[in-house]
């Protein structure tokens, strides 16, 4: 078959751990079955756990959103899970869906289309520097709930995340470690943003960071980006703030 391994395992592993968080006591299963025409796959994560009105099976796939307020009290979570699940199975050309009944279970269903492969290409071992390691990434944020979200959906795509909450903190922790992608918001206390982009930018040349030719800053909100050019071919992508903070 033709598809893609690991969204299909992070889309899987979201659905099955939800599955065992909300079952205190039952079962919890997977099923697979193919369409009886086409390519198109069905996963169904099945469980006896609490269940869910009907009617709000689709808000569960709104991003911050759970069925509501007192599962977040009882059983914790942010609500990304199936909204990032949701945006994989999309990616892959499928889609999720829901059903449930309070105190009887639930269901949630992927389908996805993975084609037969009739010439499939001989698998290459990757031979890059860094392909043998999950991606590292520093997030820079003086906002908790900001690197926490950024946090969870880079975790969902396998990065190892690192977060620090201002530029100074920022440039001690490229000093000391290498990073595959850096995100580094504006407006910090302590040092900014840009600030700490150029303090990074000189002291690490790109022989000694190959992995890091450029530095994104994420606002917080943004109308106009601005591009700075470093020295050594660095690019610095910026952002100017146009609202308040909310």
């Amino acid at each position: 078959m033709v598809g893609d391994p690991v969204r299909l395992r992070q889309i899987l592993t979201n659905l099955l751990s939800n599955a065992v968080k909300f079952t205190s006591e039952g079962r919890v299963g997977l099923s697979v079955a193919k369409a009886a025409r086409g390519d198109r796959y069905y996963f169904e994560a099945r469980d006896s756990g609490i269940g869910f009105e009907p009617d709000q099976a689709e808000r569960l796939f709104s991003r911050f959103e759970q069925a509501d307020g007192s599962i977040t009290r009882q059983f914790g979570g942010t609500g990304l899970g199936l909204s990032i699940s949701r945006q994989l199975a999309e990616l892959m050309g499928g889609q999720i869906s829901a059903a449930g009944k309070p105190g009887r279970g639930a269901v949630f269903t992927l389908m996805a289309p993975l084609p037969t492969a009739r010439d499939a290409a001989p698998i290459v071992e990757a031979t890059a520097e860094r392909a043998d390691r999950a991606p590292r990434v520093l997030v820079v944020d003086d906002n908790e709930t900001n690197r926490k979200v950024a946090e969870l959906i880079l975790a969902a795509i396998g990065a190892e995340v690192v977060c620090v909450e201002d530029g100074k903190a920022a440039v001690g922790a490229v000093e000391s470690s290498d990073f595959d992608v850096v995100l580094m918001d504006l407006q910090m206390p302590v040092m900014d943003g840009l600030s700490a982009t150029r303090a990074i930018a000189p002291a690490r040349p790109l022989a000694a960071c190959r992995a890091c030719p450029s530095w994104c800053s994420a606002p917080t909100s943004c109308a106009s980006m601005s591009r700075l050019r470093m020295r050594r071919g660095r690019t610095i992508i910026s952002a100017s703030r146009c609202g308040p903070r909310r």
